[in-house]
């Protein structure tokens, strides 16, 4: 069986790990001791997909960088046991490496707490971070994430599609001129994925499978 793309890249949290719940956690645990804020789910997920410190300082330039500071202080110390795998995530991706597929991740997080994400999500240790938060001054939607991903993976724009549950995955992709392919099982609002540029929108890790091999 052959791939529809040559190269595959994925958002991490909510398209291959699920870590949405220790990311609500988080933020919720940040808000609350910073600024005594109770957490707004519905916003807290719309910040998914975006750098932290692009989020807080939208909704509180004055405190960011204590948010992010109690915020990663949360997150690391509940990673463990608060990140599970999406089941069949992991052998769509050993499939698609047999089937000859180039794979990488390009993420928002920090390279080290993508890393981290792994082993909790039953994540292959050998996947290529292709471009962390650290590795551009600009994050999604702006294309250059993808564009370094692409680089750091030696993949062309024809032959790529990148994978995500965020609406500023998508909006990343058309920018980068490359197909998009949306999950609905992460944080982003299903109508709203739907709405976006794309080469195919997935519900199901099967249904991913079906967009992703021809």
């Amino acid at each position: 069986m052959s791939t529809r793309w040559k190269n595959v890249i994925f958002d991490l949290d909510g398209t291959l790990a699920n870590t949405v719940p220790l990311i609500l956690a988080s933020y919720e645990h940040a808000l609350k001791t910073v600024l005594n804020q109770e957490l707004d789910v519905d916003l807290a997920k719309t910040w998914i997909g975006r750098t932290l410190m692009d989020a807080f300082m939208e909704h509180a330039p004055d405190q960011a960088e204590d948010l992010e500071r109690e915020y990663l202080k949360f997150n690391a110390e509940h990673l463990p046991d608060m990140v599970t795998e999406f089941e069949g995530i992991p052998q769509l991706l050993a499939d698609l490496v047999e089937a000859g597929a180039n794979l990488g991740v390009v993420t928002a997080k920090r390279r080290s707490v993508a890393h981290d994400t792994f082993a909790p999500a039953n994540l292959p240790d050998d996947l290529a971070i292709a471009a962390a938060m650290e590795d551009t001054p600009v994050h999604k939607p702006n294309p250059e994430p993808i564009l370094l991903g692409m680089k750091t993976i030696g993949a062309d724009p024809a032959s790529s599609v990148y994978v995500g549950d965020a609406i500023y995955d998508l909006q990343a992709a058309a920018a980068a001129g490359i197909d998009g392919v949306g999950v609905t099982w992460g944080a982003g609002v299903p109508e709203q994925v739907h709405a976006q540029p794309n080469a195919g929108i997935a519900d199901t890790v099967d249904e991913l499978r079906s967009i992703l091999f021809n």
